[in-house]
């Protein structure tokens, strides 16, 4: 982990309320029709399920961090060497290259830090059986 444990991008407890509700009537001697209507996250809580933990635009070599030179052994200062990688770098779009907020930093992904896959809201099925 970057900056130690528990900076892996941990998400809020994950909390969801389900609910089967059924009821089955007696038709003949030996036959049933039961309904059912089953709830799944009742009451729409949208809990976040992922937080991106990637720093740098991944996706763009402009922000790639040159590791080439760095003896892993020893330790490094990441923050340094993002600091130094060519978005940073670039005064057009970068007004601050120690910063982590990505206004300033170019080379810093804007979802950062953000939440971006969330639980499913609130659905609903019904169902009619007929038993025999």
């Amino acid at each position: 982990m970057v900056e130690g444990r528990c900076d892996g991008g941990r998400t809020p407890v994950l909390n969801r309320t389900d609910l089967l509700v059924s009821h089955e009537f007696k038709v003949g001697e030996n036959k049933k029709i039961r309904v059912e209507m089953n709830m799944t996250n009742l009451f729409n809580q949208k809990t976040a399920r992922y937080m991106q933990n990637i720093i740098t635009r991944y996706r763009d070599d402009s922000s790639a961090i040159d590791m080439g030179n760095v003896n892993l052994l020893e330790g490094y200062n990441w923050k340094q060497l993002l600091a130094e990688t060519t978005y940073a770098q670039d005064k057009t779009r970068t007004s601050d290259p120690n910063s982590l907020d990505p206004a300033k930093n170019w080379a810093v992904d804007p979802t950062y830090g953000k939440y971006s896959v969330f639980n499913d809201g609130f659905a609903g099925r019904f169902a009619l059986k007929f038993i025999f």
